[in-house]
């Protein structure tokens, strides 16, 4: 599994224009913690608006967060996390719906 430890509420922000384009952007920045494997790093979760900030605690990256790319390599997009006290049913619910 690959579990998400969400630090705190507090959010960073960034904006700018990208290099290549000059198109402007703006989103928020969340610090929390991966762990995978044994291993803890810390990582930023990013959010368009301050009120997707997730609250502190423990997550799972939910199924739907994966896809199969155009090469058929299996990718992970912007992680969707789920709450561990709710992952065992979205997991549930999930494998219902694949097979």
């Amino acid at each position: 599994m690959f579990k998400v430890t969400v630090l705190a509420e507090a959010l960073g922000e960034k904006s700018g224009n990208a290099k290549g384009s000059g198109k402007p952007y703006h989103f928020y920045i969340q610090h929390a913690m991966c762990e995978l494997n044994g291993e803890r790093r810390r990582i930023q979760l990013t959010h368009d608006k301050p009120e997707d900030a997730l609250e502190p605690g423990s997550y799972f990256v939910g199924p739907e967060s994966f896809f199969v790319d155009g090469y058929g390599s299996l990718k992970l997009g912007r992680p969707r996390l789920v709450p561990v006290t709710q992952f065992k049913d979205r997991a549930s619910e999930f494998l219902r719906s694949a097979a």
